[in-house]
């Protein structure tokens, strides 16, 4: 059974929960208190104390030394009368009790575990103590806001895939934590579809936002700042889901929206941290920039993110660093601020933007496992800056001159396709093929056999050994 943690559900007020923390001493006796609201009032019952265990964990305090931690754990069901009624967003009523750790009849500092959207604040402590050294201040920043653990029965899930176009349609599902199957939004304008409650979907979550013109425009807020706005954007708000279970799916429709110096587009989902298939964006409405989805931080699946013909910017899915299968982004005139905190990715494929600003665009990406494809793009800055290790590269249709315009260092390939690219003449001092990576060059009309011979001495120099096809140049 999982340990207790602020916000968590359980099945039923009588089944027995799970608690768990460290200490600062060991055999230190804990006790548990809980109350029906977080004010209280706080009592014990049986069975609510155990004591920490003899044998402690080190928590480093850089040139300080250590400080022990003794972990405890208790399981135990919380007596009826210590649960309360509450209201939740919406007015939703909800079963819970709050619950509190003490010592001595003094209630102790606690620092949630991540889930459901919240950081962790254990981990937060380590790295603190880590850098700083200084206990009161990591323990002022990382500890929780409060002392006492919240816990909610949860209410019954709502069972079977729930298509919503309307306000009526969505308030009455305002109270629902759970749908069981996948969940499609679909709202007309003007319309703003909240589900306040709504913390999980097994399925799908397809979102379809259409937007029409401001006439006049209109200045507010959006995306955290104050701005002029061009267009009416329909919304849909799930300020409390943190799980998908398949695919994630936002489709922005848009008619009649003229070309801004930038256009704000807030897709929420704050709390979003786990998705289980595929993530797809898209963007009708030209200079878009979006921003939200900013707590995912690993996707399993695929990415792919697809853009009008205008410029590109915005910060959305601001702390996504990793990616298990294809990242892939088209579209735009303008590209920037793509992906800031991505570091990995399973392979990736750029194509049909006509200036890729490297510099502030994938400028973390160290390593892509798959092939890196890029074609029909023009570019400013390095490409990619940070890559050093990918598959095979393809370059398609590129505007660089020279291959170091890749990036900062040498890129370590599986192999290398050119093809197409009318400006590209250097080839040295950017690449290290492995040994027996193929090269592919075909169709770079700029490119002179000096240049191509040079690769190949180059590479022969680092070990390569790997098949050529140069295009009908053939080196000594």
């Amino acid at each position: 059974m999982a340990e207790a943690r602020d916000g968590d559900l359980v099945a039923s007020a009588a089944d027995p929960i799970v608690f768990a923390g460290q200490v600062s001493s060991p055999g230190q006796l804990v006790e548990l208190e809980a109350g029906p609201t977080a004010a209280g009032p706080f009592s014990a019952w049986p069975g609510a104390s155990t004591n920490a265990s003899n044998a402690g964990v080190p928590l480093p305090l850089g040139d300080r030394g250590e400080l022990w931690l003794y972990p405890w754990q208790l399981e135990t069901t919380i007596p009826a009368p210590l649960w309360g009624i509450g209201l939740g967003p919406a007015r939703c009523e909800r079963e819970e009790t709050y619950v509190r750790v003490t010592a001595n009849g003094t209630p102790l500092i606690t620092f949630a575990a991540a889930h459901g959207g919240q950081p962790d604040g254990v981990q937060c402590l380590h790295d603190a103590l880590a850098s700083t050294g200084d206990l009161v201040h990591s323990l002022a920043n990382c500890a929780s806001s409060s002392d006492t653990v919240r816990l909610e029965v949860a209410p019954p899930p709502h069972v079977g895939d729930v298509v919503i176009e309307n306000l009526e349609q969505a308030d009455a599902l305002a109270c629902v934590q759970v749908i069981e199957g996948s969940l499609s939004v679909a709202p007309t304008l003007p319309a703003t579809l909240t589900l306040p409650n709504l913390r999980e979907v097994t399925g799908d979550v397809t979102l379809a936002l259409p937007a029409v013109p401001y006439a006049p425009p209109k200045v507010d807020v959006r995306c955290g700042a104050l701005a002029s706005l061009y267009a009416e954007i329909a919304e849909v708000a799930l300020p409390e889901l943190h799980t998908i279970g398949g695919d994630l799916t936002i489709v922005q429709t848009a008619s009649g929206i003229p070309t801004t110096p930038g256009e704000p587009v807030e897709l929420g989902l704050p709390a979003l941290r786990e998705v289980g298939g595929d993530v797809d964006i898209s963007f009708e409405i030209p200079a878009v920039a979006p921003c939200g989805i900013s707590a995912l931080e690993q996707l399993d699946g695929d990415l792919r993110l697809t853009y009008a013909t205008a410029d590109v910017s915005g910060s959305l899915l601001s702390s996504l660093a990793s990616v298990a299968g294809q990242v892939e982004i088209s579209g735009g005139y303008s590209v920037l601020n793509q992906l800031p905190a991505l570091v990995e990715a399973g392979s990736l494929w750029l194509h049909d933007t006509a200036r890729w600003v490297g510099n502030s665009s994938l400028d973390a990406l160290a390593r892509v496992d798959g092939d890196v494809v890029i074609e029909s793009l023009g570019h400013e800055g390095p490409l990619l800056p940070s890559l050093w290790r990918a598959g095979a590269l393809a370059l398609v249709q590129v505007d660089v001159v020279a291959l170091a315009e890749l990036g900062d260092a040498p890129l370590v390939l599986d192999g290398l396709s050119l093809q197409s690219n009318t400006a590209l003449v250097d080839l040295l001092g950017a690449v290290a093929l492995q040994p027996d990576a193929p090269l592919s060059l075909a169709d770079n009309p700029a490119l002179d056999a000096a240049a191509v011979c040079s690769l190949v001495d180059e590479q022969a120099a680092l070990g390569w050994v790997g098949a050529a096809s140069l295009g009908g140049v053939v080196c000594p």
